[in-house]
């Protein structure tokens, strides 16, 4: 058995930005099921039918006309959640990774196009062997589609490597994930499984930054991994080190 995994993410991993969260979303299906496709050719062409109703004031203004989550007003991305919803029907899976960059402790002193790859690797952990999707982890292939214009270049050269050595080199043979990773990139313009995993992202990071679950309930993502899981959502503990290193810094440089 082999999956096609398609990924884009919703927000900035900078701890600098004013933003809590970092989301990276995903759409996992088999691989040959290309129904996705069908449906999002539809949505699309309904939702070009209506831009005044399904584009928000700021796509309008710029204009903006590609079919994306923050490029839709309200009503707009709750029609396409909901028929998005529909996938779940003919084989389609929706995944997400949200960070807490506040209480995110590894992040600090990490660099973020190494630490991206790191959040992709955990992803498919927690699908593949947390939540034992597959019912295993032997098989065939996993292809890993991206969104070219978002993921940063040194992290998608890297990424390949890092799956390689992180799930089959570094562990015991037993506990390998015994497939082919394929990693390619997409214009999320013109593929629609990116399109998909644009708008799971955009859900699940609106959910916890507005702390409101309206939109999240429409597209009820099957498998979201808090991150990092035991200080998710606790006090603010990157302040705190950053804090602390800032008056460190201060009382040697003063003394």
């Amino acid at each position: 058995m082999s999956y096609t995994l398609f990924i884009d993410e919703s927000g900035n991993m900078s701890l600098n930005n004013g933003e809590k969260y970092f989301c990276i979303g995903g759409y996992l299906v088999k691989k040959g099921n290309e129904k996705h496709k069908f449906k999002m050719k539809n949505i699309i062409k309904n939702v070009m039918r209506e831009k005044e109703k399904f584009f928000n004031y700021y796509a309008k203004r710029d204009g903006q006309t590609e079919v994306k989550f923050s490029n839709l007003s309200f009503e707009g991305k709750k029609y396409v959640l909901e028929e998005l919803n529909k996938l779940k029907q003919i084989g389609g899976t929706f995944v997400s990774i949200i960070v807490d960059k506040e209480n995110c402790r590894s992040l600090v002193d990490s660099d973020t196009n190494e630490y991206y790859n790191y959040l992709v690797c955990l992803l498919i952990k927690y699908v593949f062997e947390v939540c034992n999707f597959a019912r295993t982890i032997d098989f065939e292939e996993l292809k890993i589609i991206y969104d070219d214009r978002s993921m940063k270049v040194k992290a998608r050269n890297g990424l390949q490597a890092y799956l390689i050595e992180n799930l089959k080199l570094k562990r015991d043979v037993y506990k390998q994930f015994s497939c082919n990773f394929n990693v390619k990139s997409a214009n999320s313009k013109n593929n629609f499984g990116v399109m998909i995993s644009d708008f799971v992202a955009g859900t699940c990071k609106d959910c916890y930054a507005r702390n409101d679950d309206e939109l999240f309930k429409l597209l009820n993502i099957n498998y979201v991994s808090k991150f990092p899981y035991k200080d998710f959502q606790s006090t603010n503990i990157i302040n705190k080190i950053v804090d602390k290193k800032q008056t460190s810094e201060y009382n040697v440089i003063n003394s």
